[in-house]
């Protein structure tokens, strides 16, 4: 042990030090350069007390410490398989009808040190990351597995399941770069006291856990990581979330598959947004609920509605190309397979195109964050945290650059009280996105509108298809903008490297004006269906379709405008049809008569006179009914002799006689009936 850290002194303005000291402590790394910065600090990182080593150790120390962790990891492997040979339907089923109180308790005595709640990174870099004297090895261990705590092993099952059959079932060096990516955010901020040797250690193949001397080819394709990370990275035993590591270089299957799912979403929007006039109106209807459109002009809010269109086909756009040049790098792989080992450089072309497909990923997610993060300042969800006010006759970017925020995003008080406004690292953003609207009502969820949500998918899908790509081994070069226009000729490259033509807000302007003024504002198709009910439907693909080849001559535009298609036209033609065939039978449908025109000439009955036996007859005299005079009126009344004699009739005099003759038989039963 030799060289320790400089002394540095609490001031209310920081940490202070002897320059001197802080100049004789600097160990420097084997190379500066960005990709061996994971694996040691770099010079100007170690005059900061949180980035300085704690002290160096010999090259037999080393190797002592890296065969010390990796024989306990081994052993610790094999234990835990062997318990759950013999125990783990035992440890599912009684593990599943435990209260979430009990598991707790059973936790605490099995592994008393764990941390009690989640998000451990985002709570430590507030209380206790200055903390210098205070670290202590408990908390070391809370940093080096931040996704393991008894907030979650106590809440969901899964996930203690997951981490038991996957850590026993692959072998430690499976999950080594996952456990150093999960390690990267405390290694960066200078939250663990690290010891210094300029040896290596292997990461994977045979020879895992050696300490070998530095290579700046197996550093640089990962397949060895600077000693005083990868020490620190052994001790971790992080939830693995069904990932290892890849060392055969191919790119994940998932990273594959994905892809062209967010492109069918993509594209499927845009296909709807044509032909659906419901969903469109209630787009653009979402569009004018913002905080910026409710300031807008008519003109400027017609112009951002084409802004927004355009941006959805960009959307598909970029999912297109990642999709192209996913399946470019696959086909590559299949090609040099046979040609990549652990520990030597991948085939040149193959390098490149991972280098290019990584490139890509990198500008997206960048892109679609910055957008992201304007989505959020008009989201109405958001609109408490942010000043816009109107005012007449002022610039729309006028009023825009004026807005205002209340609080700021990156404080502890809006990680406690407002999770979905706080802003940290992209991958543990997603999660507390996730946790914390599973957890409230739908009022806090409708926070998070279509929009938000449709962006927030695109971006989590970008950030896991970049980080899958960086945990493949052996690992690709970084590579800048204009290598690869010189070294690429596909479709994105090429279309990017000719830099096409911005549209000025005017044109955007005359764009985005017929389909809001023509659609939006206008009446939606009512009454019967006919030819004009008809063509006021399929008013949206048009006015859409004119929105889009407004922009310009776009790459693969053919693929999301319906106008043009043949299924599309199909369906027009066919729901057409349809509606003349229905116009047709209206117009000549007439009323069925169920009464002749005229009466026939005669009628002969089934049986006439002459064919009756006049002997066979046997006459009997009708039987009489005696009733009252009155009655018998009534029934004159009734059944007149004449059909003359009706007319001379009053209805009132038939009416007052009937109600008489039943007031008198009413009388009759009420006196029958008390005799």
């Amino acid at each position: 042990m030799s060289g320790s850290r400089p002394r540095f002194v609490k001031v209310p303005e920081g940490w202070l030090c002897n320059p001197e000291e802080v100049k004789i402590s600097i160990r420097p790394p084997p190379h500066d350069c960005p990709d061996c910065q994971i694996g040691y600090y770099s010079k100007s990182e170690q005059h900061a007390y949180s980035h300085s080593y704690h002290h160096s150790i010999s090259d037999t120390s080393a190797v002592n410490t890296a065969s010390e962790y990796v024989k306990e990891a081994q052993e610790s492997r094999k234990h835990i398989t062997n318990r759950l040979s013999s125990h783990s339907d035992l440890l599912m089923s009684r593990w599943r009808k435990r209260s979430q109180d009990k598991r707790r308790e059973l936790l605490n005595k099995a592994v008393p040190e764990l941390e009690e709640s989640q998000w451990i990174n985002s709570r430590y870099g507030y209380s206790e990351k200055f903390r210098f004297g205070e670290r202590t090895l408990q908390r070391r261990r809370h940093l080096l597995v931040p996704c393991l705590n008894f907030e979650v092993l106590k809440t969901s099952p899964a996930v203690l399941f997951a981490l038991l059959h996957h850590r026993t079932l692959y072998p430690p060096e499976d999950f080594t770069m996952l456990d150093c990516r999960q390690m990267e955010l405390s290694w960066a901020s200078g939250n663990f006291d690290v010891v210094f040797s300029a040896k290596c250690v292997v990461m994977s193949g045979s020879r895992y856990g050696d300490v070998v001397d530095w290579n700046a080819q197996q550093t640089h394709t990962g397949y060895t990581l600077g000693f005083p990370s990868r020490t620190t990275c052994t001790r971790s035993s992080s939830i693995p979330h069904g990932l290892r590591v890849q060392i055969n270089g191919e790119p994940r299957p998932r990273l594959v598959s994905d892809t062209p799912t967010r492109k069918e979403e993509a594209i499927n929007h845009l296909v709807d947004l044509q032909c659906d006039p419901a969903y469109i109106r209630r787009y653009i209807k979402g569009l004018f609920s913002t905080t910026i459109f409710r300031v807008a002009d008519e003109g400027d809010a017609s112009m951002m509605v084409a802004q927004y269109i355009y941006m959805e086909y960009q959307r598909y756009y970029s999912w297109y190309w990642i999709e192209v040049e996913c399946k470019h790098a696959r086909d590559l792989h299949a090609r040099f397979a046979d040609s990549t080992h652990p520990g030597q450089p991948i085939s040149p072309k193959y390098n490149l195109a991972l280098g290019a497909l990584e490139l890509l990923l990198v500008n997206q997610l960048l892109e679609r964050t910055k957008r992201f993060k304007s989505l959020m300042h008009w989201a109405p969800g958001q609109a408490r945290h942010y000043s816009l006010s109107k005012k007449p006759y002022v610039p729309l970017e006028t009023v825009v650059r004026g807005m205002s925020r209340h609080s700021s995003p990156n404080t502890k008080e809006a990680l406690e009280n407002d999770p979905l406004d706080w802003h940290f690292d992209q991958a543990m953003l997603f999660a507390m996105i996730a946790d914390h609207l599973a957890q409230n009502n739908r009022k806090e969820a409708a926070r998070i509108d279509e929009f938000l949500m449709r962006e927030l998918a695109d971006i989590s899908a970008l950030h896991e298809s970049l980080i899958s790509l960086r945990l493949n081994r052996p690992r690709n070069t970084f590579r800048i903008i204009d290598d690869v226009y010189r070294t690429e000729k596909r479709g994105i490259w090429r279309y990017a490297k000719d830099k096409p033509k911005d549209h000025s807000k005017q044109e955007f302007k005359e764009i985005g004006k017929p389909l809001v003024d023509g659609f939006y504002k206008g009446k939606a198709p009512s009454g019967p269906k006919n030819k004009g009910w008809l063509r006021q439907s399929q008013t949206p693909a048009r006015l859409f379709g004119r929105v889009l080849q407004g922009l310009g001559e776009l790459e693969t535009l053919g693929a999301v405008l319906v106008q043009n298609k043949p299924e599309y036209l199909e369906a027009i033609a066919r729901e057409e049809e349809e509606i003349m065939t229905k116009i047709t039978e209206t117009s000549q449908r007439e009323k069925v008569k169920t009464r002749p025109d005229s009466p026939p000439e005669s009628v002969q009955p089934a049986d006439t006179p002459e064919s009756i036996d006049i002997a066979t007859l046997s006459i009997k005299p009708a039987k009489r009914i005696q009733v009252s005079p009155r009655t018998l009126d009534v029934v004159h009344l009734m059944y007149p002799d004449a059909p003359n004699q009706a007319e001379k009739h009053h209805m009132g005099r038939l009416r007052t006689r009937s109600m008489r003759c039943r007031f008198r038989g009413e009388q009759q039963r009420r006196i029958g009936g008390a005799v």
